[in-house]
Protein backbone atom coordinates (compact mmCIF):
# COMPACT_ATOMS: atom_id res chain seq x y z
CA UNK A 1 0.00 0.00 0.00
CA UNK A 2 1.55 3.36 -1.14
CA UNK A 3 0.23 7.07 0.30
CA UNK A 4 1.80 9.50 -1.24
CA UNK A 5 -0.97 12.30 -1.80
CA UNK A 6 -4.13 14.01 -0.27
CA UNK A 7 -4.38 16.26 3.04
CA UNK A 8 -6.29 13.50 5.39
CA UNK A 9 -5.64 9.93 4.44
CA UNK A 10 -7.86 7.40 6.60
CA UNK A 11 -6.56 3.73 6.33
CA UNK A 12 -8.80 1.62 8.21
CA UNK A 13 -9.69 -1.71 8.15
CA UNK A 14 -6.91 -3.34 5.61
CA UNK A 15 -5.47 -6.71 5.79
CA UNK A 16 -2.00 -6.42 3.58
CA UNK A 17 -0.15 -9.58 2.42
CA UNK A 18 3.36 -9.16 0.56
CA UNK A 19 5.34 -11.93 0.16
CA UNK A 20 8.16 -10.38 -2.78
CA UNK A 21 11.65 -11.44 -3.57
CA UNK A 22 14.32 -10.39 -6.14
CA UNK A 23 16.78 -12.24 -8.06
CA UNK A 24 18.80 -8.94 -9.57
CA UNK A 25 18.57 -6.73 -7.00
CA UNK A 26 21.23 -7.16 -3.86
CA UNK A 27 19.88 -4.40 -2.24
CA UNK A 28 15.91 -4.85 -2.85
CA UNK A 29 13.64 -4.33 0.30
CA UNK A 30 10.02 -3.68 0.61
CA UNK A 31 7.42 -2.54 2.55
CA UNK A 32 3.65 -3.63 3.31
CA UNK A 33 2.84 0.01 3.85
CA UNK A 34 5.02 2.89 2.94
CA UNK A 35 4.04 6.68 3.58
CA UNK A 36 5.15 9.77 2.15
CA UNK A 37 4.93 12.86 5.17
CA UNK A 38 2.99 14.59 2.80
CA UNK A 39 -0.52 13.72 3.93
CA UNK A 40 -2.06 13.67 7.47
CA UNK A 41 -2.09 9.54 7.45
CA UNK A 42 -4.49 7.47 10.10
CA UNK A 43 -4.25 4.01 10.86
CA UNK A 44 -6.67 2.41 12.44
CA UNK A 45 -7.09 -0.97 13.04
CA UNK A 46 -4.80 -3.05 9.78
CA UNK A 47 -2.73 -5.70 9.34
CA UNK A 48 0.39 -4.90 7.86
CA UNK A 49 2.37 -8.90 6.87
CA UNK A 50 5.36 -8.37 4.96
CA UNK A 51 7.25 -11.73 4.47
CA UNK A 52 9.04 -10.73 1.63
CA UNK A 53 12.72 -11.88 1.08
CA UNK A 54 15.28 -8.69 1.35
CA UNK A 55 18.49 -8.61 -0.78
CA UNK A 56 21.86 -9.40 0.80
CA UNK A 57 23.16 -6.18 1.02
CA UNK A 58 21.18 -3.28 2.82
CA UNK A 59 17.66 -4.16 1.83
CA UNK A 60 14.80 -4.42 4.47
CA UNK A 61 11.49 -6.38 4.83
CA UNK A 62 9.64 -3.69 6.93
CA UNK A 63 5.87 -3.54 8.05
CA UNK A 64 5.86 -0.11 7.48
CA UNK A 65 7.82 2.29 5.73
CA UNK A 66 7.78 6.15 5.69
CA UNK A 67 9.87 8.38 3.50
CA UNK A 68 11.75 9.87 6.60
CA UNK A 69 12.21 10.38 10.58
CA UNK A 70 9.68 12.85 10.61
CA UNK A 71 6.26 11.58 12.68
CA UNK A 72 4.35 15.01 12.44
CA UNK A 73 1.92 13.81 9.84
CA UNK A 74 1.21 10.69 11.75
CA UNK A 75 -1.56 10.78 13.44
CA UNK A 76 -2.14 10.90 17.28
CA UNK A 77 -5.47 8.22 16.51
CA UNK A 78 -3.26 5.99 15.04
CA UNK A 79 -3.78 2.29 16.79
CA UNK A 80 -4.83 -1.34 17.34
CA UNK A 81 -2.42 -2.28 14.32
CA UNK A 82 -1.05 -5.30 13.43
CA UNK A 83 2.36 -4.96 12.33
CA UNK A 84 4.82 -8.20 11.34
CA UNK A 85 7.88 -8.70 9.12
CA UNK A 86 9.26 -12.04 10.22
CA UNK A 87 11.68 -13.04 12.94
CA UNK A 88 12.89 -9.31 14.44
CA UNK A 89 16.35 -8.75 13.09
CA UNK A 90 18.02 -5.53 11.63
CA UNK A 91 16.52 -6.69 8.13
CA UNK A 92 12.96 -7.54 9.23
CA UNK A 93 12.18 -4.68 10.98
CA UNK A 94 8.44 -3.61 11.80
CA UNK A 95 9.54 0.54 11.07
CA UNK A 96 11.82 1.86 8.39
CA UNK A 97 12.49 5.55 7.91
CA UNK A 98 14.41 5.06 4.34
CA UNK A 99 17.44 6.33 5.74
CA UNK A 100 19.18 3.10 6.83
CA UNK A 101 20.10 3.97 10.58
CA UNK A 102 16.63 4.74 11.89
CA UNK A 103 14.29 1.42 12.52
CA UNK A 104 12.66 -0.93 14.46
CA UNK A 105 12.81 -4.37 15.03
CA UNK A 106 10.25 -4.46 17.61
CA UNK A 107 7.34 -3.28 18.51
CA UNK A 108 8.04 -2.31 21.85
CA UNK A 109 10.61 -0.20 20.26
CA UNK A 110 8.22 0.98 17.54
CA UNK A 111 5.67 2.31 20.28
CA UNK A 112 8.42 4.02 22.28
CA UNK A 113 9.43 5.88 18.92
CA UNK A 114 5.65 6.91 17.83
CA UNK A 115 4.42 7.73 21.42
CA UNK A 116 1.46 8.18 22.12
CA UNK A 117 0.55 6.30 18.44
CA UNK A 118 -0.66 2.64 18.26
CA UNK A 119 -0.16 1.88 22.18
CA UNK A 120 -2.83 -1.19 21.82
CA UNK A 121 -1.18 -2.12 18.69
CA UNK A 122 0.94 -5.23 18.34
CA UNK A 123 3.02 -7.90 15.63
CA UNK A 124 1.74 -11.53 15.22
CA UNK A 125 1.81 -13.52 12.35
CA UNK A 126 -2.11 -13.82 11.27
CA UNK A 127 -3.62 -17.42 10.48
CA UNK A 128 -4.51 -16.42 7.12
CA UNK A 129 -6.16 -18.91 5.22
CA UNK A 130 -3.68 -19.31 2.61
CA UNK A 131 -0.48 -17.17 2.74
CA UNK A 132 1.74 -20.00 1.25
CA UNK A 133 0.95 -19.88 -2.62
CA UNK A 134 -1.25 -17.47 -4.67
CA UNK A 135 -4.22 -16.83 -5.07
CA UNK A 136 -3.63 -15.79 -1.23
CA UNK A 137 -6.70 -16.19 1.17
CA UNK A 138 -6.32 -13.16 3.89
CA UNK A 139 -9.90 -14.78 5.72
CA UNK A 140 -8.43 -15.58 9.09
CA UNK A 141 -8.74 -19.20 10.68
CA UNK A 142 -11.52 -19.47 13.25
CA UNK A 143 -9.70 -22.20 15.26
CA UNK A 144 -6.15 -20.80 15.49
CA UNK A 145 -5.42 -18.35 18.17
CA UNK A 146 -4.98 -14.64 17.39
CA UNK A 147 -4.71 -10.93 18.33
CA UNK A 148 -6.89 -9.81 15.72
CA UNK A 149 -9.77 -11.11 17.55
CA UNK A 150 -11.27 -8.23 19.00
CA UNK A 151 -8.15 -6.41 19.21
CA UNK A 152 -9.58 -3.75 17.10
CA UNK A 153 -11.44 -0.39 18.29
CA UNK A 154 -14.66 1.25 16.95
CA UNK A 155 -13.89 3.97 14.54
CA UNK A 156 -16.91 6.35 14.43
CA UNK A 157 -15.16 9.61 13.46
CA UNK A 158 -15.22 11.03 10.94
CA UNK A 159 -17.13 8.23 9.08
CA UNK A 160 -17.93 4.64 10.59
CA UNK A 161 -17.50 1.00 8.58
CA UNK A 162 -19.85 -0.64 9.84
CA UNK A 163 -19.22 -3.92 7.73
CA UNK A 164 -15.58 -6.04 6.87
CA UNK A 165 -15.32 -7.40 3.04
CA UNK A 166 -17.72 -9.75 2.98
CA UNK A 167 -20.73 -7.71 4.21
CA UNK A 168 -20.47 -8.92 7.69
CA UNK A 169 -21.55 -6.56 10.57
CA UNK A 170 -18.80 -4.77 12.97
CA UNK A 171 -18.37 -6.22 16.38
CA UNK A 172 -19.60 -2.66 17.74
CA UNK A 173 -17.37 -3.28 20.82
CA UNK A 174 -14.04 -4.98 19.79
CA UNK A 175 -13.98 -5.35 16.25
CA UNK A 176 -11.79 -7.63 14.85
CA UNK A 177 -8.35 -6.10 13.26
CA UNK A 178 -8.15 -6.51 9.68
CA UNK A 179 -10.68 -6.63 6.38
CA UNK A 180 -12.41 -9.72 7.98
CA UNK A 181 -14.63 -9.93 11.22
CA UNK A 182 -16.07 -13.23 12.67
CA UNK A 183 -15.74 -15.72 15.58
CA UNK A 184 -12.49 -16.26 15.75
CA UNK A 185 -10.57 -17.89 18.80
CA UNK A 186 -9.21 -14.51 20.65
CA UNK A 187 -5.33 -14.75 21.72
CA UNK A 188 -5.25 -11.65 23.92
CA UNK A 189 -1.79 -9.83 24.31
CA UNK A 190 -2.86 -5.98 24.04
CA UNK A 191 -2.50 -4.23 27.54
CA UNK A 192 -5.95 -2.34 28.68
CA UNK A 193 -6.48 0.56 26.64
CA UNK A 194 -6.69 3.81 29.24
CA UNK A 195 -8.09 6.87 29.49
CA UNK A 196 -7.62 9.53 32.08
CA UNK A 197 -7.56 13.48 32.43
CA UNK A 198 -4.06 14.40 33.97
CA UNK A 199 -4.38 16.39 36.79
CA UNK A 200 -3.02 20.16 36.69
CA UNK A 201 -0.98 21.84 39.63
CA UNK A 202 -2.86 22.79 42.89
CA UNK A 203 -2.71 24.68 46.07
CA UNK A 204 -4.84 21.67 47.39
CA UNK A 205 -2.97 19.82 50.19
CA UNK A 206 -5.14 16.61 50.95
CA UNK A 207 -5.82 13.70 48.86
CA UNK A 208 -6.94 14.19 44.92
CA UNK A 209 -9.01 12.05 42.98
CA UNK A 210 -8.19 11.00 39.64
CA UNK A 211 -10.61 8.65 37.60
CA UNK A 212 -9.66 6.33 34.63
CA UNK A 213 -11.52 4.19 31.96
CA UNK A 214 -10.24 1.11 31.11
CA UNK A 215 -11.19 -0.99 27.83
CA UNK A 216 -9.89 -4.67 27.00
CA UNK A 217 -11.70 -7.62 24.95
CA UNK A 218 -10.74 -9.58 28.41
CA UNK A 219 -11.85 -6.93 30.85
CA UNK A 220 -10.02 -5.74 33.44
CA UNK A 221 -10.12 -6.93 37.30
CA UNK A 222 -12.73 -5.20 39.32
CA UNK A 223 -12.02 -6.48 42.59
CA UNK A 224 -9.33 -8.35 44.48
CA UNK A 225 -4.98 -8.00 44.44
CA UNK A 226 -5.84 -7.49 40.83
CA UNK A 227 -7.25 -3.59 40.31
CA UNK A 228 -5.67 -1.35 38.82
CA UNK A 229 -3.15 0.66 40.76
CA UNK A 230 -1.76 4.32 41.15
CA UNK A 231 1.65 4.69 41.57
CA UNK A 232 2.70 8.32 42.93
CA UNK A 233 6.23 9.77 44.93
CA UNK A 234 6.77 13.03 46.32
CA UNK A 235 9.40 15.01 44.29
CA UNK A 236 12.40 13.37 42.49
CA UNK A 237 14.44 11.99 45.32
CA UNK A 238 10.58 10.32 46.96
CA UNK A 239 9.54 7.11 47.19
CA UNK A 240 6.85 5.30 45.46
CA UNK A 241 3.27 5.20 47.18
CA UNK A 242 0.62 3.07 45.64
CA UNK A 243 -2.94 3.49 45.43
CA UNK A 244 -5.00 0.64 44.38
CA UNK A 245 -8.00 1.68 42.48
CA UNK A 246 -11.71 1.47 43.82
CA UNK A 247 -14.53 0.21 40.87
CA UNK A 248 -17.63 2.14 40.42
CA UNK A 249 -20.25 -0.04 39.16
CA UNK A 250 -22.37 3.27 37.95
CA UNK A 251 -20.40 4.37 35.46
CA UNK A 252 -17.76 2.01 35.28
CA UNK A 253 -14.96 3.96 36.29
CA UNK A 254 -11.94 3.19 38.36
CA UNK A 255 -10.95 5.81 40.90
CA UNK A 256 -7.60 6.57 42.65
CA UNK A 257 -7.18 9.06 45.74
CA UNK A 258 -3.40 9.78 46.72
CA UNK A 259 -1.30 12.58 47.11
CA UNK A 260 -1.53 13.94 50.60
CA UNK A 261 0.69 15.17 53.19
CA UNK A 262 2.06 17.78 50.87
CA UNK A 263 3.48 21.55 50.91
CA UNK A 264 3.78 24.42 48.78
CA UNK A 265 6.51 23.89 46.15
CA UNK A 266 6.01 19.71 46.24
CA UNK A 267 6.33 18.31 42.96
CA UNK A 268 3.90 14.92 42.70
CA UNK A 269 5.13 12.26 40.36
CA UNK A 270 2.39 9.67 39.84
CA UNK A 271 1.81 6.59 37.05
CA UNK A 272 -0.85 3.75 36.86
CA UNK A 273 -0.38 0.12 36.36
CA UNK A 274 -3.29 -2.13 35.27
CA UNK A 275 -3.52 -5.50 33.78
CA UNK A 276 -6.82 -7.35 32.04
CA UNK A 277 -8.27 -10.64 32.85
CA UNK A 278 -6.01 -12.74 30.19
CA UNK A 279 -4.92 -16.38 31.33
CA UNK A 280 -1.87 -14.58 31.08
CA UNK A 281 -2.69 -10.99 32.21
CA UNK A 282 -1.18 -8.65 29.60
CA UNK A 283 0.54 -5.50 32.02
CA UNK A 284 0.23 -1.70 30.52
CA UNK A 285 1.83 1.53 32.26
CA UNK A 286 0.33 5.03 31.70
CA UNK A 287 2.05 6.74 30.33
CA UNK A 288 4.23 3.81 29.63
CA UNK A 289 7.86 5.17 27.86
CA UNK A 290 10.87 3.49 29.75
CA UNK A 291 8.72 1.11 31.61
CA UNK A 292 9.97 -2.31 32.19
CA UNK A 293 9.73 -5.39 34.37
CA UNK A 294 5.76 -5.30 34.61
CA UNK A 295 4.30 -8.16 37.06
CA UNK A 296 0.80 -8.43 38.09
CA UNK A 297 -1.29 -9.27 40.92
CA UNK A 298 -0.73 -6.70 41.32
CA UNK A 299 0.23 -4.59 38.24
CA UNK A 300 3.55 -2.78 38.47
CA UNK A 301 6.86 -1.80 36.43
CA UNK A 302 9.77 -2.47 38.43
CA UNK A 303 11.12 0.25 36.28
CA UNK A 304 8.81 3.22 36.24
CA UNK A 305 8.21 5.30 33.32
CA UNK A 306 10.92 7.79 32.31
CA UNK A 307 8.66 10.56 32.42
CA UNK A 308 5.52 10.21 34.63
CA UNK A 309 3.11 12.89 35.04
CA UNK A 310 3.27 15.32 37.65
CA UNK A 311 1.88 18.37 39.29
CA UNK A 312 3.00 20.91 41.16
CA UNK A 313 1.76 22.00 44.96
CA UNK A 314 1.43 26.42 44.16
CA UNK A 315 0.12 28.87 46.34
CA UNK A 316 -3.20 29.55 46.94
CA UNK A 317 -4.70 32.90 45.19
CA UNK A 318 -7.72 34.33 47.65
CA UNK A 319 -10.43 36.21 45.85
CA UNK A 320 -10.89 40.15 46.10
CA UNK A 321 -10.44 43.22 44.83
CA UNK A 322 -6.47 43.65 43.82
CA UNK A 323 -5.79 47.43 42.72
CA UNK A 324 -3.73 47.84 39.84
CA UNK A 325 -1.22 51.09 38.81
CA UNK A 326 1.99 52.78 39.47
CA UNK A 327 5.33 53.45 38.11
CA UNK A 328 8.16 51.57 36.85
CA UNK A 329 8.42 48.78 38.82
CA UNK A 330 6.42 49.79 41.75
CA UNK A 331 2.86 50.03 42.43
CA UNK A 332 1.24 53.01 43.54
CA UNK A 333 0.34 53.60 47.10
CA UNK A 334 -2.96 51.16 48.00
CA UNK A 335 -2.30 49.29 44.86
CA UNK A 336 -0.83 45.38 45.04
CA UNK A 337 0.31 45.46 41.00
CA UNK A 338 1.88 47.95 38.59
CA UNK A 339 0.34 46.87 35.50
CA UNK A 340 -1.66 44.01 33.90
CA UNK A 341 1.28 41.82 32.87
CA UNK A 342 2.56 41.99 36.65
CA UNK A 343 -0.52 40.47 37.92
CA UNK A 344 -1.78 37.81 35.19
CA UNK A 345 2.10 36.91 35.90
CA UNK A 346 1.42 36.81 39.68
CA UNK A 347 -1.81 35.01 39.29
CA UNK A 348 -0.92 32.52 36.57
CA UNK A 349 1.74 31.09 39.15
CA UNK A 350 -1.26 29.84 41.37
CA UNK A 351 -4.50 28.65 42.15
CA UNK A 352 -6.90 30.99 42.31
CA UNK A 353 -9.67 30.27 45.79
CA UNK A 354 -11.94 32.74 44.76
CA UNK A 355 -13.27 35.26 42.28
CA UNK A 356 -10.60 38.31 41.41
CA UNK A 357 -11.29 41.54 40.52
CA UNK A 358 -7.73 43.14 38.71
CA UNK A 359 -9.41 46.48 39.55
CA UNK A 360 -7.86 49.63 37.22
CA UNK A 361 -7.13 52.39 39.23
CA UNK A 362 -6.45 56.69 37.95
CA UNK A 363 -2.02 55.79 38.53
CA UNK A 364 -2.54 53.29 36.13
CA UNK A 365 -1.37 53.86 32.25
CA UNK A 366 -1.27 51.18 29.92
CA UNK A 367 2.08 52.94 28.65
CA UNK A 368 3.66 51.02 31.80
CA UNK A 369 2.61 47.41 30.60
CA UNK A 370 6.01 45.69 30.24
CA UNK A 371 5.30 43.36 27.10
CA UNK A 372 2.48 43.07 24.66
CA UNK A 373 0.09 41.60 23.88
CA UNK A 374 -1.31 40.40 27.08
CA UNK A 375 -1.15 37.20 27.33
CA UNK A 376 -5.11 35.63 28.88
CA UNK A 377 -4.63 32.13 29.37
CA UNK A 378 -6.83 30.34 31.89
CA UNK A 379 -5.65 29.67 35.34
CA UNK A 380 -5.75 26.54 37.75
CA UNK A 381 -8.76 26.69 39.67
CA UNK A 382 -10.69 29.46 37.64
CA UNK A 383 -14.65 28.38 36.69
CA UNK A 384 -18.29 29.87 36.84
CA UNK A 385 -17.93 31.19 40.36
CA UNK A 386 -13.86 32.35 40.49
CA UNK A 387 -13.82 34.18 38.01
CA UNK A 388 -10.97 36.88 36.94
CA UNK A 389 -12.48 40.42 35.87
CA UNK A 390 -10.47 43.73 34.54
CA UNK A 391 -12.48 46.84 35.41
CA UNK A 392 -12.09 50.44 36.24
CA UNK A 393 -11.99 51.42 39.74
CA UNK A 394 -15.53 53.87 40.82
CA UNK A 395 -15.41 56.91 38.80
CA UNK A 396 -12.12 56.00 36.69
CA UNK A 397 -12.35 56.44 33.40
CA UNK A 398 -9.42 54.78 31.65
CA UNK A 399 -8.32 52.95 28.63
CA UNK A 400 -6.04 50.36 27.93
CA UNK A 401 -4.29 51.46 24.66
CA UNK A 402 -1.03 50.46 22.85
CA UNK A 403 0.54 49.87 19.89
CA UNK A 404 1.10 46.66 19.04
CA UNK A 405 1.82 44.69 15.59
CA UNK A 406 -0.37 41.33 16.49
CA UNK A 407 -2.73 42.66 19.35
CA UNK A 408 -3.10 44.62 23.00
CA UNK A 409 -4.85 41.19 24.34
CA UNK A 410 -4.44 37.34 23.19
CA UNK A 411 -6.96 34.70 24.81
CA UNK A 412 -4.91 31.21 24.96
CA UNK A 413 -7.27 28.60 26.11
CA UNK A 414 -9.07 31.45 28.58
CA UNK A 415 -11.92 31.04 30.17
CA UNK A 416 -14.37 32.85 32.88
CA UNK A 417 -12.29 35.67 32.46
CA UNK A 418 -14.16 39.16 32.21
CA UNK A 419 -13.23 42.94 30.69
CA UNK A 420 -15.76 45.18 32.45
CA UNK A 421 -16.10 48.66 31.16
CA UNK A 422 -18.13 49.37 34.04
CA UNK A 423 -17.25 52.07 36.64
CA UNK A 424 -18.88 50.59 39.57
CA UNK A 425 -16.67 47.89 41.51
CA UNK A 426 -18.58 44.50 42.13
CA UNK A 427 -17.27 42.36 45.45
CA UNK A 428 -16.56 39.31 44.68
Amino acid sequence: MYINGGSNVYVTYNSVFLNASSSSTTSFGSAAIYSSTNPNLELRNNIFVNNSTSGPTGGKTSAYQRLNSSLTSYSNLSNNNCFYAGAPSSRNVIFYDGTGANFDSTITLFKNRVYTRDMNSFSENPPFINKTSAPYNLHLSSIIPTACESGGFPISSPFSIPFDIDSNTRNANFPDVGADEGNFTMLDQIQPKCTYTPLINTALKSDRQLTATFIDPSGVPTTGNGLPVLYWKKNSTGSWNNAQATYSVSNAKFNFSFGSGVIIGDTIFYYIAAQDNASVPNIGVYPSPGASGFSSYPPAASTPPTYPNYYVIVPGFPGGNYRVGGTGSTPAAGCAYVDLTAALADISGREIVGAINLILTNKYASSEENTLPLVIKYVQGQDATNTITIKPDTNVVTSISRSSATSVFKFDGAKYFIIDGSITVQTP
